[in-house]
């Protein structure tokens, strides 16, 4: 059994009075609560990070090695923790779906599906001459936080979608791709990895093929691969498998379930095909990622 489950943490939880933004000092952060950060655990929020130095961080029990200046994007659900041999120095931008939704919810379908869509590095870098510009909005935001002048809940959501806008411009520009974004093919085709990678995950707990993906896609497995290799840069089948394994090690260290009642919660039948599959897909057995996290 596993007596550390993975602690969840929220945003002024169902306190809507709150301003739904929280900007802090990262290594202050980290410091303050330092019974949490490095530890493996997730959030029902938002985070954008900003490390000014080089380290390291964790996303989804992947080690990250990032330069300075880098800044991560970690959606509601994703594990993280900080590494203690790191200097975390930086920002923490925490903020949930409403603080964006009650304004304008195209506008968060947006940046939800060009920023958090949890495809490719999880990080982007940001170059000398863009420094500044973050810096400023940075500033402009953390004073409006602490003054609270006249109208500043509407200053705050204004400067934060340009400031998410042009995260969401870099992110473009740094991928391995050249990607037109007036392309409406190529936007429409980037809908469906998303549409094929919500479906996955929702379907976390059964055993789903390729075919069954494509076929409720309206597409052939030949194109849902070659879209799935151009925005996901893996196979579907390669997908599937990483998913599951990825909600298997979430609830190896997020519960007091057996490895056997796991098993059964993502739709394996035998407890045996479940040690199997993610040693083959993990090169550890159950309980030997289990045991990381007592």
């Amino acid at each position: 059994m596993n007596e550390n489950p993975l602690k969840k943490y929220h945003l002024h939880k169902d306190n809507y009075s709150k301003l739904q933004l929280d900007i802090n000092a990262s290594k202050l952060y980290c410091e303050k609560n330092i019974q949490h950060c490095f530890k493996p655990h997730v959030h029902t929020f938002f985070q954008v990070i900003w490390f000014k130095n080089k380290g390291k961080h964790f996303v989804d029990y992947v080690e990250y090695l990032h330069p300075k200046n880098s800044i991560f994007f970690l959606s509601e659900g994703q594990v993280h923790y900080f590494c203690k041999d790191s200097e975390n120095d930086g920002y923490l931008f925490h903020f949930n779906d409403f603080f964006l939704n009650k304004e304008e919810k195209d506008s968060f379908n947006l940046i939800q599906y060009k920023i958090f869509n949890e495809s490719g590095q999880p990080f982007i870098i940001l170059s000398e001459d863009k420094i500044p510009d973050f810096e400023y909005l940075t500033k402009k935001l953390i004073n409006e936080i602490e003054t609270k002048k006249r109208g500043y809940k509407e200053q705050i959501y204004h400067y934060f979608q340009v400031f998410l806008l042009n995260l969401e411009r870099l992110k473009w520009s740094q991928s391995d791709q050249e990607i037109n974004l007036n392309d409406l093919k190529i936007d429409y085709n980037f809908e469906l990895v998303m549409r094929f990678k919500k479906m996955v995950i929702e379907s976390k707990n059964e055993f789903k093929t390729v075919s069954y993906f494509s076929e409720s896609l309206g597409i052939s497995d030949k194109t849902l691969t070659n879209i799935s290799k151009k925005y996901l840069h893996e196979t579907p089948a390669n997908f599937i498998h990483k998913r599951k394994i990825l909600e298997a090690k979430r609830l190896l260290s997020n519960t007091n379930l057996s490895i056997k009642e796991i098993g059964y919660q993502l739709g394996f039948e035998e407890a045996t095909y479940f040690t199997k599959y993610f040693k083959k897909h993990s090169s550890l057995t159950p309980k030997e990622f289990q045991k990381q996290f007592l």
